[in-house]
Parts: structure tokens; sequence; C-alpha cells
């Protein structure tokens, strides 16, 4: 499994690869998240705050973010989830991953950092969709549920953004000398 893992990282850091994903993450963002709704003829607030860039979330935000949406407005949401947000996981995750492989060549392990924000992100678009579907008898249950899934998938996006800037500090301003030491090893 982890000799696939690195294989899986070697690719995803050549460099046209390495691109490509993060071209598709401008693209997501900035053209894709933007235009979604427009594309199915729905205008949402600006100031409508989806689940998945919320923090912390119960029951009331749900049923208000629910009830604003409308019935049209929930129907974006759920395609945008499953076609847009789903498949979009999958690239940040690769293309973070990637960059902590390069940043850490010798501790590369830690690329399980992004790799946990993407399965919490993926835990948190399900439960979404399942809130999408149960709407309007929502249950504190899977609320709570997708809530912490959210508020763990951000947690560990600060910890992979904080552990990317410390590997770009690290490479560009403390490089050691040539075999005075080896790097520890957290993971062998």
């Amino acid at each position: 499994m982890i000799p696939t893992i690195k294989k899986i990282l070697e690719f995803v850091s050549r460099l046209p690869v390495y691109i490509s994903g993060w071209i598709a993450i401008f693209l997501f963002n900035w053209l894709i998240v933007p235009g979604f709704s427009k594309w199915f003829g729905v205008t949402l607030d600006p100031k409508v705050i989806p689940l998945d860039l919320r923090f912390l979330y119960d029951t009331d935000h749900v049923n208000e973010l629910f009830q604003t949406l409308g019935a049209e407005g929930r129907r974006v949401y759920t395609l945008f989830e499953i076609l847009a947000d789903i498949p979009y996981i999958f690239v940040y995750t690769l293309v973070y991953m990637a960059t902590i492989y390069m940043l850490y060549k010798k501790n590369w392990h830690w690329a399980i950092l992004p790799f946990l924000v993407g399965a919490f992100d993926l835990a948190e678009n399900f439960s979404i969709l399942y809130l999408l579907h149960q709407y309007p008898q929502l249950d504190i249950t899977p609320v709570l549920f997708s809530s912490i899934m959210t508020s763990l998938k951000w947690s560990f996006a600060a910890l992979t953004l904080l552990w990317v800037i410390v590997g770009l500090i690290k490479k560009i301003f403390f490089k050691p000398p040539e075999n005075e030491y080896e790097e520890i090893q957290l993971f062998p």
C-alpha cells in the first residue's frame, strides 16, 4: 500500500501534472463555485454561507440555510456537492499531498494531513447530501456528525497549510550543510 501511495505522489509531483492540478483548483474556486448556481438558473444571495464553508453549525443553522435556499436552491446545492465538490476533493487532496511530498521528501508521510482533510471533506459532503435529502425532518445526530466533519476538515486544512508554510520556509531559508546530519524520520 505504501509503495503505491508513494508512486502516486511521485506521479502527481511531476511538473505538468502538478501544475494541471493547481490550474484545476484555481478554475474551481474562481469559475465553478461562483457560476454553478447561475448555470442552473438560480441566483443565490452572496450572504448565504453554505455548510461547507462554516466551521460549526447546529440544526437551527441548517434549517435556516435550507429554508433560505428554497427547493430550487437545495436542488442546486445537491448537484454542486455531487458534480463539483466531490471531484474537487480528489484533486486538491492529491495536489496538497504532492506539495508536502515535495517539501518533505524524507518524511513524506506527513502527506497524511491533506489526505485527512479530503477524508473529512468527503464525509462532510455525504452527510450534507443526507441532510438535504432528509429536509425538513432534520435530526440532531446527523447534523452534529456533519458539523464535526466540517470542523475536522477545517482544522486539518489549517494544519496542512501551516505544514506547507513551514516546509517552504525550511526549504528557502534553512538549507542544512550536506552530509552533516541526517534528517530524523518520524515514520520509518
